[in-house]
């Protein structure tokens, strides 16, 4: 009996691949090229997803593809600060906002279907 109170436990990790470490902070967030990060304000079309499915940063975080450089979403936008997307793969969402070092400082944020 003792041994079926453990098999919940075993597939908790599985749950979330991010869950079981820290959450990457904007500081964290690895360039993914040589070329200088962007500045400045963007507005358009950008692929989201969750820091549990981008290589090099491996812990849940909303992050936004911008060039060839991904950046942590910040701002109140309304959606969970950490795992938005997790486990859903790339999604598509236009946002506006403005890029600062490693962050996007997003004033609107909306996934498209």
């Amino acid at each position: 009996m003792k041994y079926l109170l453990l098999i919940p436990l075993a597939l908790l990790p599985l749950a979330c691949k991010g869950e079981s470490k820290p959450l990457a902070t904007a500081q964290e967030a690895p360039s993914q090229a040589d070329t200088p990060l962007q500045s400045g304000p963007i507005e358009g079309d950008y692929t989201v997803e969750c820091g549990c499915q981008i290589k090099g940063i491996d812990a849940c975080g909303n992050y936004v593809h911008v060039g060839d450089h991904v950046y942590a979403i910040e701002g109140d936008l309304g959606i969970d600060k950490h795992m938005e997307w997790c486990g859903q793969g790339q999604k598509t969402a236009h946002i506006k906002g403005t890029l600062e070092g490693h962050t996007c400082q997003a004033t609107a944020l909306t996934v498209k279907p």
